[in-house]
């Protein structure tokens, strides 16, 4: 039977498999040591430096004097070495002046104070009037009306009135109450919206508005106290 590989196919194997062992990495001591051999010389030359042996000649000067510094050393100087010095081993002796005993006599001046006369200033007092305080009085008023029509008085009293910023008339009874307020300057009808004066204030029978507390007693906010009459209904 003929061989059917192609020749082509057979000649690429072979040219891989020799790449293959020369590119493997040759055995340590495989090959001998170089030898170095001397540069021949023919291979030098001489180079002319037309710059070095061509041109003026060029002097240097020495350093410039003023430039050097206050402790330079010139070329001659000698260095001298310190000597060495002996240890003081007792102190000098010194003579003191022995000093004098003075006596020094002190007198003691008595200093007497003196004080100005000043004029005699009495203080002036100022006599803090306070509003005459009633004991609140209830009285049980017969029944009757403040006109023909008017609503029946059950009860009436007397007492201290004081003000508050807080847009209610406060007194000691259940909220709805109608009561009429009456003072040196005028009457207000008012309903009770809220609870006071505190219970320990028994000589208080209502907290007024700050307007209606001017418009009663007809007495300005700073007073802050003043006697009224209620009527309650």
């Amino acid at each position: 039977m003929p061989s059917v590989r192609r020749k082509s196919l057979v000649a690429g194997a072979v040219l891989t498999a020799a790449l293959a062992l020369g590119a493997l990495p040759e055995a340590v001591g495989s090959s001998s040591p170089t030898t170095l051999n001397p540069i021949p010389a023919g291979a030098f030359q001489s180079v002319h430096l037309s710059v070095l042996s061509e041109g003026p000649n060029v002097t240097v000067n020495p350093p410039d004097p003023m430039a050097e510094s206050a402790s330079h050393l010139e070329p001659a100087a000698i260095l001298i070495e310190p000597g060495s010095m002996e240890s003081v081993l007792t102190r000098p002796t010194v003579t003191q002046t022995q000093a004098a005993a003075v006596a020094v006599r002190i007198t003691v001046t008595k200093r007497v104070a003196f004080r100005a006369s000043r004029p005699t200033v009495k203080p002036v007092v100022k006599r803090v009037v306070k509003p005459v305080v009633k004991r609140v009085v209830k009285v049980r008023a017969p029944v009757r009306k403040h006109a023909a029509s008017g609503p029946v008085v059950r009860e009436v009293l007397h007492g201290l009135a004081s003000w508050y910023d807080n847009g209610t008339t406060a007194m000691r009874l259940p909220r709805g109450t109608h009561i009429r307020i009456c003072g040196e300057r005028g009457c207000v009808n008012r309903v009770v919206t809220d609870w006071g004066p505190a219970s320990w204030l028994p000589d208080r029978v209502v907290d007024l508005m700050p307007s209606d507390f001017v418009a009663v007693t007809g007495l300005q906010l700073g007073a802050g106290l003043a006697n009224v009459t209620v009527y309650i209904y």
